[in-house]
């Protein structure tokens, strides 16, 4: 399933097995939309992701991925131990368990028993809404700041190989090794581009509101996968193919996966 920003897709996304317009959801009564407009689109997504699961329903896992993925290789095997609700830290120091510097946005598994969890981040999110955003103590940059730390239903994701986004790149090892681009020693299974432009590929992530801006001159591997991404963006839209799932999108939309086959969605090769 494919939950999209407000616009409709050019045409069907392949491997999907529905899509809905995000414009069609509420978060707690409130309209998608009118989240988006009134508290920006960090927090318009973040405050979406409960009506999302209640689309899929509890009967599968789901792993939410910001649309702007490059996912390179299976990624079922996340939702293999999360029960209620699973987030990626953007640092994680190994030795010392200790995970910090808060959580990769639009990044979650959401597991089967996380019922009640949802309807408190449902609940959550239209409480601030509707309290007015800029007084509310939500972080409307970085929303997902309101899950101050791991606590009772949440599962702390570590996976090197899939946390590789601008919020994390300072934190995690990037290397070549035979040919194959490695995070943190393990080959690199999924890469955030939420702010990519295509004919800037030097740049990670070019600098907007809520994003922040990382150059790829320090790594080579940052500036192989941005380069290869970017070819691929490029051959995708030399073909007019708008629904690419190499292509990054400056107008950021969500996705659902549900997790009882390989994962599809916004599939990188």
């Amino acid at each position: 399933m494919i939950v999209t920003h407000p616009l409709e897709l050019a045409k069907p996304v392949p491997g999907a097995t529905s899509t809905v317009t995000a414009r069609h959801l509420t978060v707690a009564g409130v309209r998608y939309i009118d989240a988006w407009l009134g508290g920006g689109p960090a927090f318009a997504r973040w405050a979406l992701v409960p009506a999302m699961a209640e689309l899929v329903g509890a009967a599968e896992p789901v792993l939410v991925l910001p649309a702007e993925s490059r996912v390179l290789a299976p990624l079922d095997d996340l939702t293999d131990r999360v029960a209620g609700i699973g987030l990626f830290p953007r640092a994680h120091d190994a030795g010392a368990a200790i995970a910090s510097d808060g959580w990769v946005p639009d990044l979650a598994v959401i597991g089967p028993d996380s019922a009640a969890a949802m309807a408190w981040w449902g609940d959550v999110a239209a409480a601030a809404y509707r309290s007015a955003l800029t007084a509310s103590a939500i972080d409307l940059d970085d929303p997902w700041g309101t899950f101050a730390s791991a606590g009772d239903g949440i599962t702390v994701i570590t996976d090197a190989s899939v946390r590789l986004s601008p919020w994390s790149v300072a934190h995690l090892r990037l290397a070549i090794v035979d040919g194959a681009i490695t995070v943190d020693d393990r080959p690199v299974r999924l890469a955030q581009f939420p702010a990519f432009d295509v004919e800037r590929p030097w740049w990670y992530s070019t600098s907007q509101a809520e994003d922040p801006a990382v150059l790829t001159s320090g790594s080579a591997p940052l500036r192989r996968l941005c380069l290869e991404h970017a070819v691929d963006l490029a051959a995708a839209i030399g073909t007019g193919d708008t629904t690419s799932p190499n292509r990054s999108r400056s107008t950021s939309s969500a996705c659902v996966t549900v997790m009882h086959s390989a994962t599809r969605c916004a599939s990188g090769r």
